[in-house]
């Protein structure tokens, strides 16, 4: 009798352990950006993050305890994900991205934020440091955009996922208005350099202004979709897309869209890289 009661709890234990819940891709990186540590990290790291499984301890544990961690889940299938980590304090925010992929488990496998950030804060301190009555019409007539836009703007880069996020909320009509231009003669289905040439038209300047957007162009590999930029470095890059046939909305990739956050009829907030 004790050996067939031996024998069942044994079974019974195997079986709560086959059936140990999988963790999810949200709950992966949650346990990650925490700071009470992730005792089963080693199984949950591969690819560029393969060196983590050296450390006893966790991002989450290396971070400063008021930094504020806000974890969301931007896409997931049945074997990639990609989720999101706020890291905010009251001075700075700064968005990361974590890509994972399944086997047996979920594992992180790269890391992306937007680089060339300290590029783009150093540009607004320039600007703050231009005298008062240097930013008006004297500015304008020696740069492309006012002093005001380029500081509006240049901000606006700056923000968070949830800033630029409110930024096309508060403007959907607009940004709606403004990509009908741009899908109406001579702009559809025209090249980069012709999407130029309307910046050179008041009508539509007026409108890229007002949403502070300083580039249109299309990406070459997704037939029909507009890329609106608030601007970047190289191809770092921060802004809208625009693209209302879901089917042909890019892949997220650590290689090239970093984030691609659905907003509504047909727009998505993007980040390259």
């Amino acid at each position: 009798m004790n050996r067939l009661l031996f024998l069942f709890l044994l079974l019974g234990v195997h079986y709560v352990r086959a059936q140990a819940p999988v963790l999810s891709p949200l709950q992966v990186v949650e346990n990650f950006v925490s700071p009470h540590g992730f005792p089963a990290k080693k199984q949950h790291v591969s690819g560029e993050l393969m060196g983590e499984r050296k450390s006893d301890t966790t991002l989450g544990q290396r971070l400063p305890a008021r930094v504020q961690r806000k974890v969301r889940l931007i896409a997931q299938d049945t074997t990639f994900a990609c989720v999101a980590v706020c890291l905010q304090d009251t001075a700075n925010s700064i968005d990361y991205y974590f890509y994972l992929r399944k086997k047996e488990v979920w594992s992180m496998y790269a890391i992306r934020t937007l680089s060339g950030i300290g590029v783009v804060k150093g540009a607004l301190k320039s600007l703050d440091s231009i005298p008062p009555d240097a930013r008006g019409k004297k500015y304008a007539a020696t740069h492309s955009h006012t002093w005001e836009f380029e500081r509006a703007n240049t901000v606006l880069f700056l923000g968070s996922d949830s800033t630029l996020k409110a930024h096309y909320l508060q403007n959907r009509a607009a940004f709606a208005k403004l990509s009908h231009s741009f899908l109406q003669p001579p702009y559809k289905n025209q090249s980069d350099s012709v999407l130029a040439t309307a910046f050179g038209q008041k009508k539509i300047r007026k409108q890229t202004d007002k949403l502070l957007i300083r580039s249109v162009v299309t990406d070459k590999n997704s037939t029909g979709s507009l890329l609106f930029l608030l601007g970047g470095t190289g191809d770092n890059r921060a802004g809208y897309l625009y693209q209302p046939d879901r089917t042909k909305v890019p892949a997220i990739s650590p290689r090239s869209y970093i984030l691609i956050e659905e907003l509504g009829n047909g727009w998505y907030l993007i980040k390259t890289t």
